[in-house]
């Protein structure tokens, strides 16, 4: 009888994880300007009315919901001399770097419309997030198989993360920098869209060439859709990751969507102030991956999960008391405060995902990394649209007018969303993790019965 090595001992390479890790700069990147400046853009600069620009976002959203489960699929089904991920990466980036560029223009032959700019911007917007989603699904898909060690997935995704949030904070800071270096807003945003579009390009190539796919598993078989689906679904630990993660990431993106206007129409200061303050929040939750990576090795995806949210929920409460002419000191505290909560959001949901995988190939005999990999990036897009368009009606019937001095009404919805909102979304999904039952002990014994099964198979 024949012997195979355990695939489960294979660790990745240092290397080969911060060449996967860096394609995660341009979807970062892209993701993160998008989520902190677009809504701002669509009302303030392109002039489009809050829930106008909300549905807009919504749209895409909904766009998604056929879109990235499809790609994911699709992915699955893939064989090619490049493997099943790495395709979508190199023919996809052109068309994104290109669609990216398109929604950040204002187009003056819509500019006197409301219901022309709306279509305009929607049609865009659906270009955008279809190309975005041929290359991010195939990307984060990638990572699930990369290494299949139970620690050594938190370290590969603490890695990705490291990127991902050095970039968010690129994605705070830069943009501003290039708008604020042209005359108008216009202009400003115009050569924004053109720079990062351009440069997204790089990353992904890197990404490209940089890393291989295991050819063990493009040669398994591949369940048809539906059914693919409907495991999906049945997936328990899946079920409760998936919903971890959709609360988390809703929680991220109120704070990047709503932390513009609470800084200008709140705190009473401007722009300028932006960069330090969402820099002190990026630059902390970057410094503190490799904290809940120990904690995470110590005690559990879980724990480390349930301590990180419950900091941040604390910290989110105490915003929502903040006044006009409190020091920035005291603003820049709170941001690193912040950040060390963002810092779990970013690391620990994804890590609890990508073990679901194994437990679905125990019970299915497939790997679908991109039929799950693309119903979280779905996810992480709905909780996106759904927060924005919730926040754009709210700001709308709160009496929010741009460019004005607010009214108390509007302050205080202000307020509402970015603390008590956000500290509630938290402790919901603190409650969600308890029911997430693969531990490090539960991964040990999937991946066992799965070596078993392979040495068979190669016997």
């Amino acid at each position: 009888m024949g012997t195979t090595k355990s695939i489960s001992a294979d660790k990745l390479p240092f290397s080969r994880k911060v060449l996967f890790g860096v394609g995660d700069s341009s979807f970062s990147l892209l993701f993160t300007v998008t989520m902190l400046f677009y809504l701002y853009f669509l009302t303030d600069v392109a002039g489009l009315k809050p829930a106008l620009a909300g549905t807009i976002l919504l749209a895409g959203k909904a766009w998604d919901a056929i879109t990235d489960p499809t790609v994911g699929f699709l992915s699955d089904r893939t064989r090619s001399r490049w493997g099943r991920r790495r395709p979508y990466l190199l023919f996809g980036v052109i068309p994104l770097a290109i669609t990216y560029i398109l929604i950040w223009q204002t187009y003056p032959f819509a500019s006197g419309s409301q219901g022309l700019l709306f279509v305009t911007y929607t049609i865009l917007s659906l270009l955008f997030w279809t190309s975005f989603t041929v290359t991010g699904i195939p990307y984060a898909a990638l990572m699930p198989e990369l290494t299949l060690d139970y620690d050594d997935r938190t370290s590969l995704v603490s890695t990705r993360m490291f990127f991902s949030i050095v970039f968010g904070l690129v994605a705070a800071v830069v943009p501003m920098i290039i708008v604020g270096a042209y005359p108008n807003l216009s202009a400003g945003y115009s050569m924004m869209g053109i720079v990062i579009g351009l440069f997204a390009v790089i990353p992904i190539l890197i990404t490209f060439f940089g890393t291989r796919e295991r050819p063990e598993f493009q040669e398994m078989a591949s369940l048809p859709l539906w059914k693919s689906l409907k495991e999906t679904l049945k997936n328990r630990p899946f079920v409760f990751a998936m919903i971890v993660f959709l609360l988390s990431w809703a929680c991220v993106d109120i704070l990047a969507s709503v932390f513009l206007y609470f800084i200008t129409y709140v705190m009473g200061l401007t722009v300028d102030d932006v960069p330090l303050l969402m820099g002190t929040l990026f630059v902390t939750a970057m410094l503190f991956l490799p904290f809940w990576v120990f904690v995470s090795n110590k005690l559990g995806k879980k724990p480390a999960y349930i301590f990180g949210m419950a900091f941040w929920a604390l910290v989110m409460s105490l915003i929502f008391f903040m006044k006009p002419g409190v020091p920035l000191s005291t603003l820049v505290v709170l941001c690193f405060l912040a950040g060390i909560g963002v810092s779990t959001a970013h690391l620990i949901p994804w890590a609890m995902i990508i073990d679901c995988i194994d437990y679905d190939e125990l019970k299915t005999g497939a790997r679908r990394e991109g039929m799950y990999t693309g119903f979280t990036l779905f996810l992480q897009k709905l909780a996106s649209s759904i927060s924005l368009f919730l926040i754009g009606i709210f700001l709308q019937f709160s009496g929010y007018v741009a460019n004005m001095i607010q009214t108390d009404t509007a302050i205080f919805a202000i307020k509402f969303l970015i603390g008590p909102v956000t500290a509630i979304l938290l402790i919901l999904s603190i409650v969600v993790s308890f029911f997430y039952p693969i531990t490090r002990d539960e991964h040990n014994k999937v991946r066992t019965e799965l070596d078993k099964r392979q040495k068979a198979a190669a016997s």
